[in-house]
């Protein structure tokens, strides 16, 4: 996550604490998913980043603490700070930077020096931190174009979209794309359960499960990869009740099926905290395909259990 700093509003502190609250929740949501790292880069240390009405960065963290928004200050001071903005990164990346020189964001024109992290994040797939500050800073991509400095000593214009987050709901977004990538990748089970974590952040998986979707022809890859994805969703949505909204069917197994000790058994399946749990709920994908599962409400856990074909009956 790189800060925007041709973002910084020339507002007062107050109204300065209160976007910054929001930018805080949204990067929090996208560190729980392990989309980014719980960092920050900047060009400035936070208290010599400084805006046009004269507050700093610093200044912001200390706003959420006195107006008692301490998650999002703690998040904020817990956050790794990367500075200068070529602080960690490898060499190709850095030899790509210094040959680059922004030149706008969409319709805006952008200085050398407040253009440089914009340009960091073309070129690193980072994820521009903007103040929603003007209504160009307030989406969730813009289009970066800068000059690139080729081999051959030519300049190439060059143009890239870059995730933005300045408000919670920006998060989202960012999120699907992120995780459309990344399906997209995923040609075999194998590799679908090498990347799950990307893909499915709020669901569990057993360990025989990696068994299951190794095995999984490759025309209901794509089929359950969706399934999966629905749950992931509901379960990431789940505030309260019983169970998650699920945007799919959800049913459990007859009582009749469940007291016949044979198909009880095959219901059972290795939870990923190491003890074998019944996994009685299910979901529906293909043509008798299904995916097993358990859920615990009071710590709004989903577990999947199980992927393949229909278990006995």
């Amino acid at each position: 996550m790189v800060l925007n700093h041709a973002s910084l509003p020339s507002s007062g502190l107050q109204e300065a604490t209160r976007r910054l609250c929001g930018m805080a929740q949204g990067m929090a949501a996208l560190v729980e998913a392990d989309l980014v790292e719980r960092s920050l880069r900047t060009a400035k240390a936070p208290a010599e980043i400084r805006s046009a009405a004269g507050w700093s960065l610093f200044d912001g963290y200390q706003g959420l603490r006195q107006a008692g928004l301490r998650d999002e200050y703690r998040f904020l001071l817990r956050l790794t700070s990367k500075t200068p903005l070529l602080a960690d990164v490898t060499d190709d990346i850095k030899s790509r930077f210094l040959a680059c020189e922004a030149r706008e964001c969409e319709t805006r024109t952008l200085a050398a020096d407040e253009g440089e992290p914009l340009v960091l994040c073309a070129v690193n797939h980072g994820i521009a931190l903007s103040f929603p500050s003007e209504p160009i800073w307030d989406r969730d991509h813009f289009a970066v174009r800068f000059d690139e400095l080729l081999p051959n000593g030519k300049f190439d214009e060059a143009e890239e979209v870059v995730d933005n987050l300045a408000r919670p709901r920006h998060a989202a977004p960012i999120l699907r794309r992120h995780r459309r990538v990344v399906s997209r990748r995923c040609s075999s089970g194998v590799e679908m359960w090498a990347c799950r974590r990307e893909l499915y952040p709020h669901l569990l998986f057993g360990p025989e499960v990696e068994v299951h979707v190794a095995r999984l022809d490759t025309g209901l890859l794509s089929v359950v990869m969706n399934r999966l994805a629905q749950l992931n969703e509901a379960t990431g949505n789940w505030e309260s009740g019983p169970a998650p909204a699920w945007p799919c069917k959800v049913t459990p197994e007859s009582q009749k099926t469940m007291a016949n000790r044979r198909l009880g058994q095959a219901r059972i399946f290795p939870s990923v905290a190491g003890a074998r749990k019944v996994f009685e709920w299910h979901a529906r994908f293909g043509t008798g395909g299904r995916i097993h599962l358990r859920f615990e409400a009071e710590d709004r856990i989903v577990e999947v259990g199980y992927i393949g074909t229909h278990l006995p009956l």
